[in-house]
């Protein structure tokens, strides 16, 4: 089951209008260019699946290390934000 299947089931189960409401997490509202109020509280915690990264020791050409995705995914809980 993917993430977007997964939030898609949230929302049916709590009576949800996905044509209305729109749900992302911090990282992604502050990627589309919003802010989330200082001291607000998510209503939605959702887990949904999160790959795993692995620490490569190979330096780059301009001398930076590197993160790889092992290929690996876990469960975690996220907090979901509404417009």
């Amino acid at each position: 089951m993917t993430n977007t299947a997964i939030i898609l089931n949230y929302m049916q189960l709590n009576n949800l209008d996905h044509n209305k409401i729109v749900l992302h997490t911090y990282a992604t509202w502050k990627k589309l260019g919003y802010q989330v109020k200082k001291g607000e509280k998510s209503k939605h915690k959702i887990p949904v699946w999160k790959p795993s990264t692995k620490k490569v020791e190979v330096e780059n050409e301009d001398g930076t290390k590197e993160e790889k995705t092992n290929g690996r995914y876990f469960i975690k809980t996220s907090a979901f934000f509404t417009q």
